[in-house]
């Protein structure tokens, strides 16, 4: 990774596994088995900004994350798990909304979604 002042944070977008039936599949614990869909850097470009006219309903947390190709990996409802570069605090959420962009995209989430 390169160490680029406008991504200090990182990113871990998530999604959980079905079965051949489209129904969750539990580990032993019951808690639901995921699967890593992209891992990144990424920069924080707001918190709390919602904009009703944009079509973001639900949005808490915007990232910019700078891996265009990641754009076909991830859908709505994915599960993100964000950590802040400088305190190591982690955000929980769940993705609300991605952006396409020519350097990479912005993506949207619910905290705690």
């Amino acid at each position: 990774m390169i160490d680029n002042p406008r991504y200090p944070h990182s990113i871990l977008i998530a999604r959980e596994q079905l079965d051949s039936n489209g129904t969750p599949i539990f580990d032993e614990n019951g808690d639901p088995v995921k699967i890593t869909i992209a891992s990144s850097e990424c920069g924080l470009r707001g918190l709390s900004e919602i904009d009703i006219n944009s079509g973001i309903a639900q949005t808490d947390v915007k990232v910019s994350i700078p891996l265009p190709t990641t754009i076909w990996n991830i859908k709505v409802t994915d599960d993100v798990v964000f950590t802040n570069g400088y305190t190591g605090e982690k955000m929980y959420g769940r993705v609300s909304k991605y952006d396409p962009r020519s350097l990479g995209i912005n993506l949207y989430f619910k905290k705690n979604g």
